[in-house]
């Protein structure tokens, strides 16, 4: 895409789950691989109602396990689901 005379490109890689290194499928480690390599910056998506059968707090320790690999990228996280579950619902710690 080109915006305002920069060309960029949005990757949509498929889901990360939390287990070890060595227990991840091809597609995931192809995901962590892509986002570990290419000069980018890293939108790492929430889904803050839970509905995608994983708890905030597991993916918060998912975010914490992975966010070694792009030490050097800009990180931005997106609370998507903000319709289902505002985030002022949220308990304070995890806001």
């Amino acid at each position: 895409m080109d915006y305002r005379y920069l060309r960029w490109q949005v990757v949509d890689t498929p889901g990360i789950l939390d287990h070890p290194l060595e227990d991840r499928n091809t597609i995931e480690m192809q995901a962590i691989t892509a986002l570990a390599h290419l000069r980018a910056a890293v939108l790492y998506v929430m889904d803050v109602s839970e509905q995608c059968g994983h708890s905030l707090e597991e993916q918060v320790e998912l975010f914490r396990n992975i966010k070694p690999l792009f030490a050097n990228k800009p990180l931005i996280i997106v609370a998507n689901k903000c319709d289902v579950k505002r985030i002022a619902e949220l308990p304070e710690e995890s806001q």
